[in-house]
């Protein structure tokens, strides 16, 4: 009697920590799905040039500091040109989460101190890696701008 009432506790006790178990990893994969998202809707902004869109991503300390406009300046005068971006990996841990991407850019070649293109030299394209910090501020996740991510700046 006392080993089936043992393998009973037993059996329930596994069955209430696989459940917590699953329950997390819901938890966890539907919260990776929103980063996912948030992620490639910021992207997709920085690449068709909708800098007005992707500003409203950035984290709210960062648009404190930094106007719409004064961003759009940087946006725009920026060397590097989004034209495609892929999700590589991510890493979430409590509100703070670590971002792969691999960005194709193209490099604008101009004359220093202008965006005028350097005579003769064609624009570079190319395949980039870069890591982004992103912070979920009440309930919703925001890029960290100039988070060691030299695409941005």
């Amino acid at each position: 009697m006392r080993d089936k009432i043992f393998l009973l506790l037993l059996f329930f006790s596994l069955i209430i920590f696989t459940g917590c178990s699953i329950k997390d990893t819901v938890k966890s994969s539907g919260e990776e799905e929103i980063l996912r998202e948030r992620v490639m809707q910021y992207c997709n902004y920085r690449i068709s040039e909708e800098f007005e869109k992707s500003y409203l991503y950035e984290d709210s300390l960062y648009r404190k500091k930094t106007s719409l406009g004064l961003y759009l300046r940087r946006m725009a005068g920026s060397i590097n040109e989004w034209k495609a971006a892929e999700i590589r990996s991510l890493k979430i841990t409590d509100e703070d989460a670590d971002v792969e991407l691999k960005v194709k850019v193209k490099v604008r070649l101009t004359m220093a101190g202008s965006r005028a293109p350097m005579g003769g030299l064609k624009d570079l394209e190319r395949d980039t890696d870069i890591t982004q910090k992103w912070k979920k501020i009440d309930g919703v996740w925001h890029h960290i701008f100039g988070s060691k991510d030299f695409l941005t700046d």
